[in-house]
């Protein structure tokens, strides 16, 4: 049982006109890549709309959380809220994605006084107005997402078995990326059980190999008719392995919403801010980190992860030729 702190229970709309709202959930390590991803959605900010933005997190540091909010505008609000209080890490069956990923499964919950909300990844930058994402029209549905089509088409056959008999997804087709999700929490919350605490007893039951985003597509294999499913435009998503193993006659049909994408999402394990020579249109992202509050942080983070890894591969090569 989630036991919400009066902040979170108080917590509502800070505009009342035009309210754009987006949350996304990190931790301190992933603070400088959220502010890319803020950042970005400034950029394209139109006057006319106001942005309600909300962090989930676990106590990020109030050094770090002033910096991200210097970005707050006149239209632009930034709203922290800690739920380390009421969410438990221990309890859950984790991967390497840790906890973070979890909170967004909060929503419901912590956004009961709104009637709509979107969810982005850190690992995203805005191409255009994050308006545009928000006010598709989801009514009489619970979320808005877009299609997986790397596990549709590619993961879903060499992991069958965990897809058909461990997760029991009887139709991987409409399986979907939660990377980006537009919540209709009004009509989530007109349900007679408490969705947020069904998903949370999920991710206490057992692993899953990608945590909300199986949660979440279990639960609406059983409820189709509660999705609708968005245009990619709204979540233009790729990594090196997607580009790498999906068919090339599906490839070259998903790559038609490039030139329109609202949101480009790097997903995968291999990062622009990492591996800028490996990750597919990394150099958009870094444009967006280079006019950022966060470019030299940024900066020095990438030269040292480069550095060390150098170092390991020297290090290698001297003890092979020493074996020899």
């Amino acid at each position: 049982m989630i036991n919400l702190t009066d902040e979170i229970k108080d917590l509502k709309p800070y505009f009342k006109e035009n309210n754009i709202a987006i949350f996304l959930s990190i931790t301190s390590s992933w603070v400088n890549i959220a502010g890319v991803t803020i950042a970005s959605i400034i950029k394209h900010a139109n006057e006319n709309n106001n942005y309600d933005i909300i962090i989930l997190e676990n106590g990020i540091e109030g050094k770090l959380k002033n910096k991200l909010k210097k970005y707050q505008r006149k239209n632009v609000s930034i709203r922290f809220i800690n739920i380390s209080d009421v969410f438990c890490e221990k309890c859950f069956n984790l991967t390497h994605l840790g906890v973070s990923v979890l909170y967004r499964l909060l929503a419901p919950k912590i956004f009961k006084n709104y009637k709509k909300i979107l969810f982005i990844d850190s690992d995203t930058i805005l191409l255009k107005d994050i308006a545009n994402i928000f006010n598709n029209n989801i009514h009489n549905f619970h979320i808005g997402v877009v299609k997986e089509l790397g596990i549709i088409n590619c993961f879903y056959f060499e992991n069958k078995e965990y897809y058909d008999k461990y997760c029991g997804i009887k139709n991987i087709k409409n399986y979907f990326n939660a990377g980006v999700i537009l919540f209709n929490i009004e009509q989530i919350n007109e349900c007679s059980c408490d969705i947020s605490e069904k998903w949370l007893d999920m991710a206490q039951e057992k692993y899953y190999k990608f945590c909300d985003q199986d949660i979440l597509n279990i639960y609406y294999d059983n409820n189709p008719d509660k999705i609708k499913f968005l245009s990619h435009v709204n979540n233009y998503y790729f990594s090196v392995a997607f580009y790498k193993k999906m068919p090339k006659m599906i490839l070259e049909d998903y790559k038609k919403y490039e030139k329109d994408a609202i949101i480009y999402h790097y997903i995968g394990l291999v990062k622009p801010w990492k591996q800028l020579f490996k990750c597919p249109k990394s150099f958009i992202w870094w444009r967006y980190a280079i006019s950022s509050l966060f470019f030299k942080n940024i900066l020095l983070d990438y030269f040292n992860f480069i550095t060390k890894g150098f170092f390991r591969k020297l290090r290698l090569t001297l003890l092979m030729l020493k074996c020899r």
